[in-house]
């Protein structure tokens, strides 16, 4: 690991891990690839770091892949990087937007919803974004969804929406406004004519509940009603707080050949009462389940981890391209723009107000 604070370099080697201070000296140890899992705002410098020990380094990024005001840079050091680079996108990996894209429908209107309730997050001092707001912790996985959906293009941008997050660290007397960072829900028509709503909550508020997929000899579970979290995806380990949302969804409308209504929606892990990198696949049949839910091997971090490396390996194709993250950033950065300039502006309440 490469670590400049000597303090963090000392934890790092009392767990029997490998430090370095400087890239030259982790680039002479010969890495197989590089892993930038820094801050976003610092990504395209650790690119530039690495691309002056190593042009061909081959290197994994998280996303998103970088700010809006470095997009230029990135572009820069991409065109001169002879190296592959691939995002850690993992739903770019998902067997579950496989199996809903290969059903093939007409399709009309294309759902795409990441809900987690990150309220706890928040108040232990996880990063708040207030550039991207809601947008910049699912955002790219929306995209990533919907672009594996065939919808991954906006023509026309029909509306944004965004909200704040209230929170009460210290009660009912102590609130906190998180502007923008509630809720974000964006909907435009595709190049390919369909209507495409992304949605995501930070707050755990369902915006397109389902009923979830019952494995054999379990008890049935209900739908959850919007505006409610949803059901507890299993286990103590999965439980953050009292109000511990994980709903990811993909949902696609459209007709069969014959023009029969089919709606087909994926469900990825985690989900209640089944394995860890278990989803599932529902197909409705005018509004009525055609058959029993089908459930779907779908550990996307692993998948998605082995095709980068046969990449690397030069016997896959990119399973993500750091090519499409400046046009990605740029479409994040105009939503949420529009998003926060229709919020209303107002003074975070005091106890007195």
């Amino acid at each position: 690991m490469l670590e400049p604070d000597g303090a963090r370099r000392e934890d790092i080697r009392s767990r029997g891990l490998k430090a370095v201070t400087t890239y030259r000296e982790a680039a002479a140890l010969g890495p197989a690839f590089w892993d930038v899992c820094t801050p976003t705002s610092s990504h395209v410098h650790v690119l530039e770091s690495i691309h002056q020990v190593d042009r061909a380094a081959a290197v994994v990024v998280e996303k998103p892949v970088c700010d809006m005001l470095d997009a230029d840079r990135l572009r820069t050091v991409l065109e001169r990087h002879r190296g592959p680079v691939v995002v850690n996108e993992n739903y770019c990996s998902s067997a579950v937007a496989a199996q809903v894209r290969d059903l093939e429908l007409r399709a009309t209107r294309t759902v795409v919803e990441m809900t987690k309730d990150r309220r706890n997050d928040f108040l232990s001092g996880r990063f708040v974004d207030r550039t991207l707001g809601a947008l910049g912790y699912e955002g790219p996985h929306l995209l990533a969804v919907a672009r594996h959906l065939g919808d991954g293009k906006p023509e026309v941008l029909e509306t944004v929406e965004m909200d704040a997050l209230l929170l009460r660290p210290g009660g009912p007397a102590d609130p906190v406004v998180l502007q923008g960072q509630g809720s974000a829900c964006v909907r435009y028509r595709s190049a390919q004519g369909r209507t495409v709503e992304l949605y995501t909550s930070l707050a755990g508020v369902i915006g397109h509940p389902t009923a979830p997929p019952t494995p054999p000899r379990r008890p049935p579970h209900r739908a959850a009603h919007p505006g409610e979290p949803a059901p507890h995806p299993g286990g103590p380990e999965h439980r953050p707080g009292p109000h511990p949302t994980r709903y990811r969804i993909a949902a696609v409308d459209g007709t069969t050949p014959d023009g029969t209504p089919h709606r087909v929606i994926g469900l990825y892990e985690p989900l209640p009462a089944l394995q860890r990198g278990t989803g599932a696949v529902r197909v409705l049949r005018e509004g009525e389940p055609a058959a029993p839910a089908l459930l779907v091997s779908d550990d996307t971090m692993t998948s998605h981890l082995a095709r980068v490396l046969a990449h690397f390996a030069g016997t896959a194709p990119n399973p993500c391209p750091v090519e499409q993250a400046p046009a990605d950033c740029s479409l994040l950065h105009d939503w949420a723009r529009r998003g926060m300039h229709r919020l209303p502006t107002r003074p975070v309440p005091t106890a007195r107000s």
